[in-house]
C-alpha cells in the first residue's frame, strides 16, 4: 500500500472490511515505500498520516504487517507532526513484523521522537531498472549540456513562504542561464511528474525562450501520470549532464542512474537525501548555483565508481528474503 498524495484528497482509508479480507485472503499486508510520513491530519485521516486507519482495526489483522522504506515528507512552511501522529506511528512499528525507513534523517526522527529507531532500506527507486529513452539524440549530437529541472508544482504555500513561488523561479533562471553561458552551449529540460508540476512549465518558459525544452512535449504519454512511464522518465533523467530536482524522487532516481544531481528546495526528504550522500542542496534564494554545480561536477567524477556501493541489488534481495521468512 502506498498512499494518494492528491493534494486535498483524502488518503485511502483501510477499513475494518477490507482488514478482514485480507486476514483471509492475503499472506501479508506491506505499506511503503516512499513518503508516506505525511501530515493528513487536515484531509481527515484516521491517523492523522498517509497510513489512514485506526488502530484498533489494524490490531485486528492476523496476517504479518512489513512497512518498507518510508520516509519523512514534511514540508517546510506546514506545522509539524503531532504528538498524537507520532504515537499512531510508533504503534504501527511496534506491530509490525518488519519495519524501515528510507533514509537516516527519518531513521534520527523517531529516536528524537522516543521511539525504536528503525533500521534504514534504500528507497524501491534507486532500484527500478530504466528502459533507454532517444528523443535527446540531436542535442547529444549538437554537444549541448543538458540541465534536467524537476520543478514541483503542488502545495506552493507549503514549499514557499508566503507561498512566493514566482521569485524563486526568477531567482533560479538568472542562476540556470548564466551557469548555461559558462559551459558554452545547453538547453534547461523541464521534467514534470505530475500534472501539478507541468502547469509551471510556462513559467519557465516565458524567463529562458529557446533555451528551454519540456520533456512533456517530447513524450506526451507521461501524462496523465501512469506507471507504464516510469522505465522512461528514469530513461530521461539518464540522458541529462546534471539535475536541479525538488521532488525527492528526482534526486533518487539521478543518483540511481549515476547522473549528478543538485537538490532544490526546502523539503526535508531532500535535505536529508542529499546530506546522506554529501550533494549539496539549493535553498529558495538558489545563490550560488553555477560555482555549486562546477563543484558537484567535478566530484561526480571522482565518486563514480563509489556512488551505489550502499544500494546494490543485495540489499533489495536480503530484505525481500526477510519477507517471505515471515510470511510463510
Amino acid at each position: 500500500m502506498n498512499s494518494d498524495l492528491t493534494p486535498g484528497k483524502p488518503p485511502p482509508r483501510l477499513t475494518r472490511e477490507m482488514i478482514e479480507a485480507m486476514n483471509r485472503d492475503g499472506k501479508a499486508l506491506i505499506v511503503g515505500g516512499g513518503g508516506v510520513i505525511m501530515r493528513r491530519e487536515q484531509d481527515e485521516s484516521l491517523s492523522g498520516w498517509q497510513f489512514n486507519i485506526r488502530l484498533g482495526d489494524l490490531m485486528r489483522l492476523r496476517i504479518p504487517l512489513i512497512v518498507w522504506s518510508i520516509g519523512l515528507n514534511i514540508f517546510p512552511y506546514d506545522k509539524s507532526l503531532s504528538n498524537e501522529v507520532w504515537w499512531h506511528i510508533g504503534e504501527v512499528q511496534k506491530l509490525s513484523k518488519l519495519f524501515s525507513v528510507r533514509n537516516f534523517g527519518t531513521s534520527d526522527a523517531f529516536e528524537k521522537h522516543g521511539l525504536n529507531r528503525p533500521e534504514v532500506t534504500p528507497d524501491p527507486a534507486v532500484y527500478r531498472r530504466y528502459e533507454k529513452v532517444y528523443g535527446f539524440s540531436q542535442y547529444k549530437k549538437q554537444n549541448k549540456f543538458l540541465l534536467g529541472l524537476c520543478w514541483a508544482g503542488d502545495r506552493p504555500n507549503l514549499r514557499f513562504c508566503d507561498g512566493n513561488y514566482e521569485l524563486t523561479i526568477d531567482k533560479l533562471c538568472r542562476e540556470m542561464s548564466t551557469f548555461l553561458e559558462f559551459v558554452g552551449d545547453g538547453l534547461v529540460v523541464y521534467i514534470p511528474h505530475l500534472v501539478e508540476d507541468r502547469r509551471f512549465a510556462t513559467y519557465f518558459r516565458d524567463r529562458l525562450g529557446n533555451k528551454f525544452i519540456d520533456a512533456s512535449e517530447l513524450y506526451p504519454e507521461m501524462f496523465p501520470e501512469n506507471l507504464s512511464f516510469v522505465p522512461k522518465l528514469g530513461g530521461i533523467y539518464s540522458e541529462m549532464d546534471l539535475v536541479v530536482g525538488m521532488r525527492g524522487h528526482s534526486n533518487i532516481i539521478p543518483f540511481a542512474h549515476n547522473t549528478p544531481f543538485i537538490g532544490l528546495g526546502e523539503h526535508v526528504k531532500n535535505k536529508f537525501f542529499c546530506a546522506e550522500h554529501k550533494v549539496p542542496i539549493l535553498d529558495n534564494t538558489c545563490q550560488g548555483f553555477s560555482k555549486m554545480a562546477a563543484s558537484v561536477l567535478s566530484e561526480h567524477a571522482r565518486r563514480e565508481a563509489r556512488v551505489l556501493r550502499h544500494y546494490d541489488l543485495s540489499v533489495l534481495d536480503k530484505f525481500a528474503k526477510r519477507v517471505i521468512a515471515v510470511t510463510e
